[in-house]
């Protein structure tokens, strides 16, 4: 297979940075090296992109060395005499599950030459992938990637229920615009009150105030410094934004560009919708305003019939209850990826103790919610290894033993309970009792990873 090495200089890189090296960080049989990218490299890296995607990625690739945060050292190379063959570029990142923070790492622009696929150099790729997430602390390494076949040899899980609804336009709009059952008619006055318009630069605030008050509630959502949200936008990967806007809310301060005979309307920005291609890749609405969801449907399904669209996408997270407008009562469909050349979200769990040691805020919610009096204990059986979730007054923790000494094993299982990422029934042989089985209901739910498609947009 492959010998990892001591991280050391690799001499001789002609096309680099005059004076910056590249690191060694592991070799493979056939001569093949993994290194460390450097700004010089970025020339190469493209042509690399574009003969494993095909077409001309250099707008794309361009728009990414802008992200906050960038370090060209990030990327690893798997080169073959001084040529790259293989890439992917870790980012560092900071999602939200349910109200906490965990840090993880993402693996973008996986790019493997076909002649080089499944040997021993994308092994050695791979590889050091993961020991340099768990360098710099991750607890968990994700990827979107049609590279799933070689990540899941590697452990690696998919997500469930990734996917979105797309519904004929006019369809959509016939049950969303209906005029509503007397009972409602309340509720659509007070949809009717929002104001929906495309949004305008000064209000990148309103939007990010709206995204800071709704992703943390999210399992998987990112989480967006100010840099963030300006590099975002200024990459022009979506074509227009709407924004919701409740007009009868305070007025927003007038600011030098507004121009007072506009008749835009002013008021507090309740949610928005990212739009490319007609599709919805991404919207959030404040939970005080359940309506305003339907609105920004409604306008950008209007927009897309001016522009003769005849199809409408939603790329919010499976829970979403729109899909099920969009998928049952306007007889649209639920697209998932299928083919072996679709983009598929996966994980690798990288420790599994401090993950459920992070998850402590979340476990004691669950737990006073279901009443349950701690400390409570978690036995998750595996095979002659256990594994024991203990929830206590003032931390969570997760132990393992083993009746024959050995470490317990890498249990997709396992995983797949501590994240959510379950569909029932559970494990019969991780949670042998029933007493067991509603335990682990309480303390990890299944639950829909979902991180926006916004920054996946490629130009």
């Amino acid at each position: 297979m492959s010998n990892t090495t001591d991280p050391q200089s690799v001499t001789g890189n002609p096309q680099g940075v005059p004076g910056v090296e590249r690191t060694l960080l592991g070799v493979a049989r056939g001569g093949l090296k993994v290194v460390t990218g450097n700004f010089g490299d970025h020339g190469l890296i493209l042509k690399l992109l574009d003969s494993a995607r095909g077409g001309d990625n250099s707008e794309d690739f361009a728009s990414r060395l802008d992200r906050p945060g960038y370090d060209a050292c990030d990327r690893l190379l798997l080169m073959h005499d001084q040529r790259p063959v293989g890439h992917v570029h870790l980012v560092n990142q900071t999602l939200w599950f349910q109200g906490v923070r965990v840090p993880i790492v993402a693996l973008r622009d996986v790019a493997v030459l076909p002649e080089y696929r499944g040997g021993p150099g994308e092994q050695e790729l791979f590889n050091q992938a993961e020991a340099c997430a768990v360098q710099e602390g991750a607890v968990l390494a994700i990827a979107c990637t049609d590279s799933h076949r070689v990540l899941a040899d590697r452990q690696w899980l998919p997500w469930r229920s990734q996917g979105f609804s797309r519904a004929d336009t006019r369809a959509l709009l016939a049950h969303l615009d209906a005029p509503p059952p007397k009972q409602s008619l309340l509720q659509h006055d007070k949809m009717q009150k929002l104001e929906v318009r495309t949004w305008r630069h000064v209000e990148l605030d309103a939007l990010r105030n709206v995204y800071d008050r709704v992703a943390p509630a999210h399992w998987g959502c990112e989480y967006r410094c100010e840099q963030h949200w300006q590099w975002l936008v200024g990459r022009k990967a979506i074509d227009h934004i709407l924004v919701a806007v409740d007009p009868g809310s305070r007025e927003t301060p007038a600011t030098p560009s507004d121009d007072p005979d506009s008749g835009v309307p002013r008021g507090d920005v309740v949610g928005y919708a990212a739009i490319r291609d007609w599709r919805i890749v991404e919207m959030h609405t404040l939970p005080e305003y359940p309506n305003a969801a339907k609105a920004l449907m409604i306008r950008a399904g209007r927009d897309a019939i001016d522009r003769n669209h005849h199809f409408l996408s939603l790329h919010t997270p499976a829970s979403d209850p729109l899909h099920q407008v969009m998928v049952v009562t306007a007889g649209g469909e639920w697209v998932s990826p299928r083919a072996p050349q679709d983009r598929r979200w996966l994980y690798r769990m990288l420790s599994p103790e401090r993950w459920v040691e992070r998850l402590y805020p979340v476990l004691q919610e669950r737990t006073r919610a279901a009443d349950i009096p701690r400390p409570v204990s978690l036995n998750l059986q595996r095979g002659s290894a256990q594994s024991t979730v203990v929830v206590t007054r003032r931390s969570s923790r997760l132990e393992h033993t083993a009746s024959n000494g050995a470490p317990p094993p890498n249990d997709a299982a396992l995983y797949d309970l501590l994240t959510g990422n379950t569909r029932g029934p559970q494990n019969a042989e991780l949670l042998p009792d029933e007493a067991t089985q509603t335990l682990a209901g309480v303390l990890f739910p299944p639950t829909v990873f979902w991180q926006s498609p916004l920054e996946l947009l490629r130009l």
